[in-house]
């Protein structure tokens, strides 16, 4: 898909109807390659969908270790406030993997210095 879209002189950062992106897409499916691919063509990390979702709740979501820790590596140098973004629901990233048992997540999360002390909002 990355492949495509920067072939294709398409714009890294154009969501679809859903809001989502093509590297929200590409973290979703757990395709660390594209992702990385994606990245180095200047998506954004911040951008969000239609439920406020990050590429962070995403990658969270869909349990994809690999790609998380990847994204992480990314947001630390260009937005820090990245790892704590709510969605929608009131929800940042830990709380996702908290409320989806993605241990590992939760493991990662922490590693790259999530504020375990963040409440849920509601919305």
């Amino acid at each position: 898909m990355g492949a495509i879209v920067l072939q294709n002189c398409m714009d890294t950062n154009e969501p679809d109807s859903d809001g989502l992106t093509p590297l929200m897409h590409a973290a979703a499916g757990g395709h660390e390659e594209v992702v990385g691919l994606l990245l180095s063509h200047g998506a954004r990390l911040g951008d969000r969908d239609n439920r406020r979702r990050s590429v962070l709740h995403w990658a969270v979501l869909t349990y994809r270790e690999a790609v998380l820790r990847l994204l992480l590596k990314h947001a630390a140098s260009d937005d820090p406030l990245l790892i704590d973004a709510y969605d929608e629901s009131g929800c940042t990233p830990l709380h996702a993997a908290i409320d989806s048992g993605f241990e590992i997540g939760v493991s990662i999360l922490m590693e790259f210095g999530v504020n375990i002390h963040s409440r849920a909002r509601k919305p």
